[in-house]
């Protein structure tokens, strides 16, 4: 039997169709724009003190994030409650702003708020979900891409990894929603 034909080359690329795989713990806490709010809004629940870390954690675990949280009462300054606040340097820290008064919106600070609604809960299993690799395809012409957080290691065989100069280039193309 003769083997199939083989098909003309061509310069598009093959599309990659995008696996996705819900959260596997669901959470009720979210990130305001960077910059927007002086407090979380009426729909939303502030993040209390002892929630803060985790909640930053929670949200912005991709980040570059410190182990503390930075405990604050300044008015007329930051925002009140809990936030992230980004240094001109590009480091970040976790804040909580105890003022109840004087809450500003300030460009360097993005809110952490939660929702009233509690998150859909999943039936309990016996076996864990297999995590399988999600690729996010970029929203501009570019090859690069994200793979889902804590899936895997290194990049997969059938891509390149990205090389140091070309880093802050690929961020930028896939994260742009990160407010990096």
């Amino acid at each position: 039997q003769a083997p199939p034909p083989t098909k003309a080359p061509t310069n598009a690329p093959t599309p990659v169709v995008p696996t996705i795989t819900p959260p596997t713990s669901p959470s009720n806490y979210y990130l305001l724009e960077k910059g927007v709010a002086s407090e979380c809004p009426s729909a939303a629940d502030a993040v209390i003190e002892e929630e803060c870390l985790a909640a930053a954690y929670s949200v912005g675990g991709q980040l570059n994030l410190p182990d503390w949280l930075n405990v604050i009462d300044f008015q007329n300054f930051v925002p009140c409650g809990c936030f992230l606040w980004f240094n001109d340097d590009g480091s970040m820290l976790v804040d909580y702003n105890t003022a109840t008064t004087g809450c500003v919106a300030e460009p360097r600070a993005q809110m952490i708020c939660k929702s009233q609604a509690p998150p859909p809960t999943k039936a309990p299993t016996n076996a864990p979900t297999p995590v399988v690799p999600t690729i996010t395809p970029p929203t501009s012409p570019s090859n690069y891409y994200l793979l889902e957080k804590g899936v895997a290691s290194e990049c997969p065989s059938a891509a390149d990894a990205v090389i140091e100069e070309e880093c802050l280039a690929a961020a930028y193309s896939v994260g742009g929603q990160l407010n990096l």
